[in-house]
């Protein structure tokens, strides 16, 4: 087969998608047992022989020290889920009003079954009606 062929770039461009496709999601799927493995490593005694060998190796000593963290720490911000989502933002109760009243008068719907058998809404009418004095 021609290496140069069009079929065969495509062929190899495709299997390089593929493969590179199922790196990344083999990765997202084990992104919770990678970190639990590589939190340990974020200690720096756990750096200790790995330094020592590349300042041995002729590596300079200051980036040495800091390139495996470095590294840990790009590593953890594209492993690491999100420890903080904004919360959704609550409705105001009040708007929601006239649909609970509509619902309580629908007997058809869990608000409206659960009226029917526990009086929710004649109960909260004689509530209102002494100001909520008992």
């Amino acid at each position: 087969m021609n290496r140069r062929s069009p079929f065969y770039m495509g062929l190899t461009g495709a299997a390089g998608v593929a493969v590179t496709f199922g790196l990344v999601e083999l990765l997202i799927r084990s992104r919770s047992i990678l970190i639990i493995i590589g939190s340990p490593c974020s200690s720096p005694a756990a750096w200790i022989p790995f330094v020592s060998w590349l300042t041995r190796a002729g590596g300079r000593a200051g980036g040495c020290r800091h390139g495996p963290y470095c590294l840990v720490g790009v590593i953890g911000i594209f492993l690491a889920p999100p420890s903080r989502r904004s919360p959704p933002r609550p409705r105001p109760w009040p708007k929601k009003v006239p649909t609970y009243l509509h619902q309580l008068q629908d007997h058809n719907s869990e608000l409206g079954k659960l009226n029917q058998k526990y009086q929710i809404q004649s109960k909260l009418t004689s509530l209102l009606s002494t100001k909520g004095s008992r």
